[in-house]
This record gives structure tokens, sequence and C-alpha cells, in this order.
């Protein structure tokens, strides 16, 4: 890769030395240093480590070996470490053991019934294809990804649909999670374009050497992807509900100092779903600050739940969004709510009103 070498090796070298604290002497993995060693931690992290294999690191190397004689002398069975050793192997019962077949280099045969499974599991989205995911941790999208890279690979039609189901869900240019941001850094690392491709970027011929923004593109080589971004416009004065919602303060009158709590509960789920928090001035979170704030809301529990503190007095309007982040047009709003804080009844003379953490100065 170009760029700044030097420091690349720095950081991998840095990335290595805290990821061997995590590493016993047993050659087992801990999610935390210090903590309980597991298998399948263990396991994802050798498979995260054949990545590096064949470059200059040697530490990655020593991790690998002691991590992967943990997983054999506990009979471990993880199709996705066939490159590292072909001991691993077990049955095709999922589309992550297909890929793994897939490009495992086992032969012809091998690599066909990979094929043969990940046609037969496709689910069709309209012009999008996607599989379901069986144990990856990023899920649809994570497993999507990595198949694509098979269907690249093996030239196969299916590879611009699924292409286009994983990058249709990119927001911000990111994805929901490293695990299936993983996957398309890979899937896109797998790509092979021309230096000499070319398109006609609003009006005006441009070699596709760089990253290129315009309005109107036309293709004059093969293999262009395009970026279509889409911008929501929100007006909180005029509520809308393609994601239902609602919202309920502990309280709406309180005087500086004193906490309240803001519960949002969807009526509906989605894989994503971010809440958007516009505070009035009188308002902090306890945990994010004051203005607008993100939160994830979690999917496995009913609602969300946040504190707030009155920080000054005054009158405002707390307003909230709902989204779903992989669907721009799946956007709810609700009415602003009225928040009234009033200066302390009861606070000394010569003394603040008590800070968010809870501490009073005088």
């Amino acid at each position: 890769m170009s760029g700044d070498l030097p420091t690349t090796r720095g950081r991998i070298l840095a990335g290595l030395q805290r990821l061997s604290t995590f590493q016993h002497p047993d050659g087992r993995f801990s999610i935390w240093c210090g903590g309980q060693p597991g298998l399948e931690i263990t396991a994802r992290v050798a498979h995260r480590l054949l990545g590096l294999r064949g470059l200059p690191f040697p530490m990655a190397e020593e991790m690998l070996t002691k991590a992967r004689d943990a997983l054999l002398k506990a009979k471990y069975r993880d199709n996705a470490l066939l490159p590292l050793d072909a001991r691993f192997r077990q049955e095709m019962e999922g589309v992550e053991d297909a890929v793994a077949y897939y490009f495992a280099g086992d032969g012809r045969r091998a690599r066909a019934k990979a094929l043969a499974f990940l046609r037969q599991n496709v689910h069709h989205d309209g012009e999008r294809a996607y599989w379901e995911a069986r144990t990856a941790w990023g899920g649809t999208l994570e497993v999507t990804a990595d198949v694509a890279r098979v269907m690249y690979d093996a030239g196969d039609p299916l590879f611009r649909p699924a292409f286009a189901y994983v990058t249709g869900k990119l927001v911000n240019g990111m994805l929901y999670s490293t695990a299936d941001t993983r996957a398309l850094v890979e899937l896109l690392a797998s790509l092979k374009f021309a230096p000499t491709s070319r398109a006609i970027l609003d009006g005006r011929e441009v070699l596709l050497s760089e990253v290129n923004v315009g309005r109107e593109v036309t293709a004059l080589s093969d293999n262009l992807i395009v970026r279509v971004d889409e911008e929501v416009e929100i007006n909180h004065l005029e509520p809308r509900g393609d994601f239902r919602f609602t919202v309920e303060p502990s309280t709406r009158r309180l005087e500086v100092g004193e906490r309240m709590q803001i519960t949002i509960t969807p009526q509906e789920q989605t894989i994503a779903p971010l809440v958007r928090l516009f505070l009035p001035g009188t308002l902090a979170l306890l945990k994010g600050g004051v203005n607008a704030q993100t939160a994830h809301l979690p999917i496995e529990r009913a609602s969300l739940t946040v504190d707030a503190v009155a920080v000054r007095p005054g009158r405002g309007h707390l307003f909230v969004s709902v989204h779903d982040m992989y669907d721009a047009e799946k956007v709810g709003t609700a009415p602003g709510i009225t928040i009234e804080v009033t200066a302390p009844s009861s606070t000394p003379a010569g003394t603040v009103p008590p800070a968010p953490g809870g501490r009073r100065r005088s």
C-alpha cells in the first residue's frame, strides 16, 4: 500500500502488542485483559490474524501458532480457520461455511460445491441479493459482503445484486458495525480495476484513478462504482410518522440541579434504530452533553431511557426523532415537549447549584 508505511507499520505493531496482553499462556484469548479465556474468541482472533500471514510481523505468527495449537487441542472446529489448518474442517451447514470452503483452496470440487450452496440459499430483494447469517457477528450485511467476494472471484452474475445490497446500506460512508465494515473493506480490496478506466462526469471526461464527485456520471469502462448520496431534511415543526414511537419525560417542570429521565419507546422494530434528541438549552444529558445528541436504541429492549439534568432556568422544547440507520425514508419525529426549569427555591446564599456530577461548590 502507498502512503506513510513506517507509521502504518508502527500502528500494526502497537496493535499486536496490545493484542498479546489478551492471550493467556495456554494460547487462548480473552475478550478483556486478564479475563476468562474462551475458544470462541480465540477462533475469532485467529481468523483475523490470518490476514497478517506472510508479512514481516513475527509476533502475529507466534500468537497465531499458539492459538491454533490451543484450538486443535480442544478439538475445536471452524471452517473459517481452514487456511490455518485442514484439521479445523467441519460440515458445510451455513453460508459462512460455504465462503470458507470456497477460499480454502481445496480444489475445484470443493469450490463448486460451495458455489452451488450459495446459489441455492440466496434471497432476493428487488434487484438486490442477500444471504442470511448463521454465526457471523455482523449478521446479514457481513455475510453478504463475504459472499459478494466469492461471486466476484467466480465471475457469477449474483455479484452485482450482492454488491448493490451491501453498498446500499452505507450511511455517512460507513456501515453499522466493525464486523460488516471489515467484510466491506475486504470486498473492496478484492476488486480489480484498470487504472486507465474513464467516465464522463458532468459532461467532462475524467480518469478514474482517484475519487471524483459530480451529479451525472456516464461509464466509459466496465466496473465503474458510483455512490449515490441522499439527504433527508427533517422539519420538527411538521412531525412525520414513518417511524412510530412515543416520548415520555418523567417530569416537565424541575429546578436547576434536579434530574429527569426521558424514555423513548418504538412502536416498531428495525435492525439499527437511532434516537436523536434535541435538548432545550435548559437541559444536559448526564452521559453525552448538551444540544443535539444521538443514542442507539437497543433492539433487545423495549425502550431507551436517558438521564438529563437541569442546568439553567428557562423554558424550551425537547424534540426527538427516531430513524433506521439503513433506511433513509424510515424517519419519525414527535411534537416538541415543553420543559420548564426554574431557579432553586432553597439555595443558600453564597452557593451555586450542584454541578451535573452532584458536587456543590461554595
